[in-house]
């Protein structure tokens, strides 16, 4: 689960082959140019971090108050699932809630 990120490559030894990874969307894609000023993201490189470390899916969260349409939002999924190169993309809302299954060997991995 990634807080406000502009680049979480610090992130990628220990997130990599996640199952989910949860990373913040806050700008629009238009405004990616922003994202080093701003310390945040966008859908595109959610996508591309998760493909990064080839997570198996992706949930975006913390979007920023530029999303005022279900139209960005959904242009949005899209680009993630493009730079993911998966379609399991979920737009989160407040209060989702996921299960996570884990593994039956998970004191194998622990």
């Amino acid at each position: 689960i990634l807080g406000d990120t502009y680049n979480p490559g610090s992130l990628e030894t220990a997130a990599f082959g996640a199952d989910t990874v949860v990373h913040e969307c806050t700008l629009v894609e238009e405004d990616s140019h922003e994202a080093f000023i701003k310390a945040h993201s966008t859908a595109t490189m959610a996508g591309k971090f998760a493909r990064l470390i080839s997570a198996e899916s992706l949930i975006l969260t913390h979007f920023g108050g530029k999303f005022t349409n279900a139209d960005q939002l959904l242009n949005s999924v899209n680009a993630a699932k493009k730079a993911f190169g998966k379609d399991i993309v979920l737009a989160a809302s407040d209060l989702l809630a996921v299960t996570i299954r884990l593994p039956d060997d998970v004191d194998d991995h622990v």
